[in-house]
């Protein structure tokens, strides 16, 4: 049983991520997304500037009158969003991490719903911990928001190849699928490889500024949020100080692997709202462009086919 202070965090959330999945803000999702085939409509007579290649060649000859075959596009999408629960995004101490990455699925789920998609939900440590198929309607809106904001994983650990390889094998129909993440993790590349090949994907860091460097504080006891493991460490020694930059370095290059594997990618920092960069990733996936936000690989860009 949720407590009443829980339900009326949901409902604010709920609110909050409603407002700003504005008008333009789903314009914008719109233009990115589209169908994935097209719908035969119907059979209307050939008309001058209509493309040869559209007739019907069989009705024309039945009729002795050109005519040509009109399709509507498939618009209806599958949204997956895949949602990092591991201890190093929930600790007390990164919490902001969590609200941030809580409040962008859902601004995603009420553009989806908005839009008529489908929409899904998968929650991952080092293992799967909750999956909820993708449906429609703002009751299942709801209920996703809830759960994302309820949920209690039961393991620390974070295992992002294990959720690459599961959105694989769940849906092998090509679906949209955001994976938000601080992305620290062991190698993933391969299984980063196939699922961008698979699906509509897009990777979405969650940074800490406040993380990026160790600062010189002299002897402080850390503690990894994950193992649990906690040990002494001299934040005076440089080399302590540079071993952290080139770990947090190698995490961030997780952007260039994205686009090197064909997927999208931006990040978010907690110290700012999610619709500046949603927006910006939304306007250059509809230029049918690689993105990469607020990294030293922004100009990096591939054209879709």
């Amino acid at each position: 049983m949720l407590s009443n202070e829980l339900i009326a965090q949901i409902r604010f959330l709920e609110l909050k991520s409603k407002r700003m999945a504005s008008d333009v803000l789903s314009g914008n999702y719109a233009s990115a997304f589209h169908g994935r085939g097209l719908d035969f409509q119907e059979v209307r007579e050939y008309s001058p500037g209509d493309e040869v290649r559209s007739i019907d060649w069989n009705v024309t000859a039945r009729t002795g009158i050109p005519h040509i075959k009109i399709y509507r596009e498939e618009r209806e999408l599958t949204v997956i969003l895949a949602i990092d629960v591991s201890r190093s995004v929930l600790t007390a101490t990164q919490s902001t991490r969590a609200s941030v990455a809580h409040e962008l699925a859902a601004v995603i789920a009420w553009l989806a719903i908005r839009n008529n998609d489908r929409v899904g939900l998968l929650l991952f440590s080092d293992k799967i911990e909750f999956y909820s198929p993708p449906k429609k309607g703002r009751g299942h809106v709801w209920q996703l928001i809830k759960d994302v904001y309820s949920f209690k994983p039961s393991n620390k650990g974070t295992d992002i190849k294990m959720a690459f390889e599961y959105l694989e094998k769940i849906h092998k129909r090509r679906a949209t699928c955001f994976v938000i993440s601080d992305f620290w993790s062991g190698n993933f590349d391969d299984a980063l490889k196939r699922c961008s090949r698979q699906h509509d994907l897009t990777c979405v860091a969650v940074r800490d500024q406040n993380m990026k460097s160790l600062p010189d504080v002299g002897l402080v006891r850390w503690r990894d949020s994950e193992t649990g493991e906690t040990r002494l460490i001299d934040t005076s020694d440089s080399r302590v100080r540079d071993a952290f930059e080139a770990a947090t370095t190698q995490m961030h290059s997780i952007g260039h692997k994205a686009i090197k594997s064909g997927a999208d990618y931006f990040e978010i920092d907690t110290n700012e709202s999610v619709i500046i960069p949603l927006t910006k990733y939304l306007r250059g996936h509809h230029k049918g462009s690689q993105n990469s936000v607020g990294t030293t690989s922004n100009d990096a860009k591939r054209s879709r086919v």
